[in-house]
């Protein structure tokens, strides 16, 4: 429609750091992404509820561009 018209172009967004994503690829494997923009899997479920704030919505994002970051155990 015209909106989506008038909107500007330019490379896709990124998930913020500090955001919990679901892989797209997998829609299983949960991510934190990490200051510098690489995606850093997480170990246990330990580890998700450590980082999961109240109001976390997982969206699922193709991340298979995103460095790779260290594991959190």
């Amino acid at each position: 429609n015209s909106g989506d018209k008038a909107l500007p172009e330019g490379p896709p967004m990124r998930a913020k750091a500090g955001s919990l994503v679901l892989d797209s690829s997998d829609r299983r494997t949960v991510y934190l992404i990490g200051k510098q923009g690489e995606k850093r899997g997480l170990a246990s479920s330990a580890a998700y509820w450590r980082y999961k704030k109240p109001k976390t919505i997982l969206w699922s994002i193709d991340i298979s561009r995103y460095p790779t970051g260290d594991i959190i155990e």
